[in-house]
């Protein structure tokens, strides 16, 4: 006699499970730990997500208040300077108008302020140049109060987005004579020799004059006693 034929599943020792069970035990507890792996890296993003953007608005509230406080302070810089660069700028030129006095004023303190020159300089600089004509043309074609030379400076215009004819516009034109001056300044490092490059020329008058009359405006007209 044969023997009789073990059914499969007998063959099976207790407590042992199928192959294809085991398999699929392993990838349930793989995908089981990549779930919570995901979840976990979930949260994580998320916070340091918050924690990024908390820090951003933080960072940018900080930026507004900084801006706040620098165009305060340009302000009080205005009424302080708008006191002393119109009088001069009268006194050099008494039948300015007094509109017209007030809008150069404006534009030589915010521009000054900017390039870090004294607003005194500017207006000795801009009455040697144009004696305070806005529509001011020279025979080498400079322009406007601080006599701009377009074809010399259309870096500068073009950054600004202006034509050659918005360069007689007073607030352009300031700008762009601080402008030049100061990277004239920057690249001899000396005040002379910036107004020498600005002139274009070896006109030693024209030096003088400046340098004069702002150092006459800036000493105290009388003795100061104790």
């Amino acid at each position: 006699m044969g023997m009789p034929e073990v059914p499969p599943d007998r063959l099976i020792r207790e407590g042992e499970q199928p192959e294809s069970q085991k398999k699929k035990k392993r990838l349930g507890a793989f995908f089981s730990g990549a779930l919570v792996g995901i979840g976990v890296f979930t949260v994580i993003a998320f916070a340091l997500a918050v924690g990024f953007v908390t820090h951003w608005e933080k960072q940018k509230a900080d930026l507004h208040r900084d801006i706040a406080e620098l165009e305060s302070r340009v302000q009080e810089l205005v009424k302080k300077d708008k006191k002393t660069v119109v009088p001069i700028i009268k006194k050099l030129r008494p039948q300015l108008d007094d509109n017209i006095a007030e809008d150069i004023s404006k534009a030589i303190i915010k521009y000054s302020f900017e390039y870090r020159i004294p607003p005194e300089f500017v207006v000795y600089l801009m009455q040697r140049e144009s004696r305070f004509d806005v529509l001011a043309k020279s025979k080498a074609s400079a322009l406007g109060l601080m006599q701009v030379l377009p074809k010399w400076h259309k870096d500068k215009m073009d950054k600004m987005g202006i034509t050659k004819n918005e360069v007689y516009h007073i607030d352009n034109n300031v700008k762009l004579g601080c402008w030049i001056l100061r990277g004239y300044i920057n690249e001899t490092g000396s005040i002379e020799k910036a107004l020498t490059k600005y002139v274009g020329g070896t006109h030693e008058s024209y030096v003088k004059d400046i340098l004069i009359g702002f150092t006459n405006e800036m000493i105290p007209k009388k003795e100061i006693t104790k």
